[in-house]
């Protein structure tokens, strides 16, 4: 295909496949007018929202309890998203089966090791 040859000229190694080639001519020919990326139907890619990361903080505070999977039930997220939220985002982590700020976490961790409160 002259369209290859011409990419190979031109690019080297780094030009995509001649069966990539042949895909996108297809395309072109069907009507496709732009490289870009098409919009997608269904579930937006992002889940991690400002609002997600707000209702997540509200739920956690409300409940320390509260599981990974329940805050995903709630928010209608996926279990990964979910956990990204409550230990990047928010910066929680697990202790004795319920969530603290990191910063507490530190301080308890510190406690625990020293055998004493730390000066305030």
């Amino acid at each position: 295909m002259e369209i290859h040859s011409r990419m190979l000229a031109q690019y080297g190694q780094s030009t995509m496949s001649q069966g990539k080639v042949y895909e996108w001519v297809e395309r072109f020919k069907s009507g496709r007018t732009r490289v870009t990326d098409e919009g997608h139907s269904g579930r937006p890619s992002a889940s991690r929202t400002q609002d997600h990361i707000d209702r997540a903080d509200a739920m956690i505070r409300e409940d320390r309890w509260m599981t990974v999977f329940e805050v995903a039930a709630h928010l209608d997220i996926s279990y990964g998203y979910a956990y990204a939220i409550l230990h990047d985002n928010l910066g929680y982590r697990k202790v004795c089966a319920r969530w603290v700020p990191k910063e507490s976490y530190c301080c308890a961790q510190a406690t625990a090791r020293v055998g004493c409160d730390p000066v305030r």
